[in-house]
């Protein structure tokens, strides 16, 4: 599953607008909207932060697992950052 297709299926999930999840993540909505499409991609530091919005891993985000499952459930924000 791409990038733009695992966002929108997160922000689906926790049922947050394209603008709620721009507010979060500190960008305008037309950027979120714009990664939902496929269109662009996102720097580093707003994967970082839609990582730790959305509490799954990096590589979760951006590389196309087939059959695994790479969300995690860490509470513990410095923990998550190390990995």
């Amino acid at each position: 599953m791409s990038f733009h297709t695992k966002l929108k299926q997160l922000r689906i999930e926790k049922s947050w607008t394209q603008a709620q999840l721009a507010e979060k993540l500190n960008v305008q909505q037309k950027q979120v909207s714009s990664y939902e499409r496929g269109a662009s991609k996102p720097s580093t530091e707003v994967l970082i932060r839609i990582a730790e919005t959305f509490e799954v891993s990096l590589d979760y985000l951006v590389f196309e697992l087939q059959g695994q499952s790479a969300k995690v459930n860490v509470k513990d924000r410095d923990l998550l950052r190390v990995f």
